[in-house]
């Protein structure tokens, strides 16, 4: 945005969850994945992955419209 100039761009953002027990969102966010969470990244990858190439080829309201929700 820096470099832009500007935050007016689509972005696109991959959920990370949230801490168990209203735990801290910050250090949630930033420490590793857990077991659980690692063997399921391959398919959180090959799904962001889908929707941003279904932006650049579709655009960004019908990305959104597709894959702004659970899967």
């Amino acid at each position: 945005m820096e470099a832009l100039g500007t935050g007016d761009f689509p972005r696109l953002r991959v959920g990370v969850g949230r801490p168990e027990n209203g735990g801290d969102v910050v250090q949630h966010v930033l420490e590793p994945f857990g077991a659980g969470e690692e063997a399921k990244l391959d398919g959180i990858l090959g799904r962001a992955a889908e929707a941003a190439v279904t932006v650049l080829s579709h655009g960004a309201k019908f990305g959104m419209n597709r894959f702004n929700r659970k899967p």
